[in-house]
């Protein structure tokens, strides 16, 4: 399908020699001199682009991107403005607008700029595409039969996206890093990288090694820099098996790490910033080990 462009100013004149300049680019441009009505019709069909002018009665063009963010954050904005308008124009674009065109302008300016911006929006879509796919392949991954593990599919699938930390509790077997690997590929985190470790498989010494790295000369053997699990779950999910075997001492740096959003190796003085969506399991019940003192 061609892409659409909304083309908004209230200059009619103007808004439609824009659309004449883009037709090179092989697209489909609606024009429109009320950004209430653009607005109307963004939220009725949707469009690849918004092109706006900023300065316009009742919604301008700044309120109209914010409006369009709000509906559909991947959708890119562009601002025309005035020479004068260029500072608050630089200040849009840190609230979401794509770029900015300053009057007068050439036609072949407005192509480049639109034509950057359409491939964006094909970016975009092209991800949402592959990301669907994802999210099938894994839901088809799991046959369920019974209502109770049907309705747990269902609150696994309504916590994904959300980006929350999530805990998973069942007996040894019953698939919690299948449900942990679920909820990744449907979560916006899903181009990120997945890694599990499961804490009961270290010593607690190699375990704070293995998930916060260490740095060359941190202790004997350490013959090179190591980055730990956060570190390459980064952008992704780490999923921690069996988190209710680690000791108190050791829940209360992992928990500095949960609140802070940031690593410090073993062995290092520099902490490093890490953006990781956390999945935990265990076999415990973990309700009751707090109650007991056990964890945290």
């Amino acid at each position: 399908m061609r892409p659409r462009v909304f083309i908004v100013d209230d200059e009619r004149r103007m808004a439609e020699a824009m659309a004449q300049a883009l037709a090179t680019l092989e697209c489909t441009a609606e024009t429109f001199s009320r950004g209430r009505d653009a607005l109307t019709a963004f939220l009725g069909r949707g469009a690849d682009l918004v092109l706006t002018d900023w300065r316009m009665p009742d919604v301008d063009g700044v309120e109209l991107m914010r409006q369009v963010r709000a509906a559909r954050p991947e959708t890119p904005v562009n601002l025309i403005t005035a020479f004068g308008d260029v500072p608050g124009a630089v200040a849009a674009m840190r609230d979401g607008a794509f770029d900015y065109l300053t009057k007068p302008f050439d036609n072949h300016e407005l192509r480049t700029i639109v034509g950057r911006a359409l491939e964006l929006s094909r970016l975009n879509r092209e991800n949402r595409r592959l990301r669907a796919q994802l999210q099938s392949r894994s839901r088809a991954d799991i046959v369920a039969e019974s209502a109770g593990m049907r309705a747990v599919l269902t609150l696994v699938d309504r916590a994904a996206p959300s980006g929350a930390p999530v805990l998973l509790q069942g007996e040894s077997g019953t698939g919690k890093e299948l449900l942990a690997r679920r909820l990744h590929a449907a979560s916006a985190a899903v181009a990120g990288p997945f890694v599990a470790v499961n804490c009961q498989a270290f010593a607690e010494t190699l375990l704070e090694s293995e998930l916060f790295g260490h740095e060359k000369g941190a202790f004997t053997g350490a013959v090179a820099a190591h980055a730990g699990c956060f570190e390459r779950a980064d952008g992704g999910t780490l999923f921690l098996d069996e988190i209710g075997d680690v000791s108190p001492r050791f829940q209360a740096t992992l928990l500095r790490v949960l609140q802070e959003g940031e690593v410090l190796r073993v062995g290092g003085r520099q902490p490093r910033r890490v953006e990781v969506r956390v999945v935990a399991a265990s076999n415990r019940d973990l309700a009751a080990e707090v109650t007991s003192g056990r964890f945290r």
